[in-house]
């Protein structure tokens, strides 16, 4: 299992200036956009758009390979800490003291960590690890050039 360096959030949100991007209202498709979609409706603040509830929600930096191809090295995900997780939930969570991110299933066997990443195995979780729930990850932001 590989470790999550965290943001320090204080110092994050200090040096982020909400400027804002352009936003386009009309969906763009993939292929041919269409001539029509010229202009700008409004500016969006990615801040503002991936932060639901600013009390509870940080950032952290992924490290490693076990949730390829949904979450890469280096990606930057937003945890909302008010979410209460549901089987299925991309979650951060502490297992035996080290943070983790996984895929939370609930299974006939109880709780289990998924990795997208068919390479790793799923982690049971049973009353003998310690193991609690930090957040929900609403979002992954990722850079396709580094």
């Amino acid at each position: 299992m590989r470790k999550f360096r965290f943001f320090d959030m204080i110092a994050f949100m200090k040096n982020l200036k909400p400027k804002g991007a352009g936003l386009y209202l009309s969906r763009i498709p993939c292929g041919f956009p269409s001539p029509a979609d010229d202009y700008l409706e409004m500016r969006l603040s990615l801040d503002e758009y991936v932060i639901k509830r600013e009390s509870s929600t940080f950032f952290a930096r992924s490290e490693g390979q076990s949730m390829e191809p949904l979450i890469f090295e280096g990606d930057l995900v937003t945890v909302d800490r008010s979410i209460s997780p549901r089987s299925g939930d991309v979650v951060l969570c502490i297992l035996d003291g080290e943070f983790c991110i996984k895929r939370f299933v609930l299974t006939s066997k109880g709780g289990a960590l998924v990795s997208e990443n068919k390479k790793f195995k799923d982690i049971y979780v049973d009353q003998h690890r310690d193991f609690s729930i930090w957040g929900v990850v609403t979002f992954v932001i990722h850079e396709f050039k580094r």
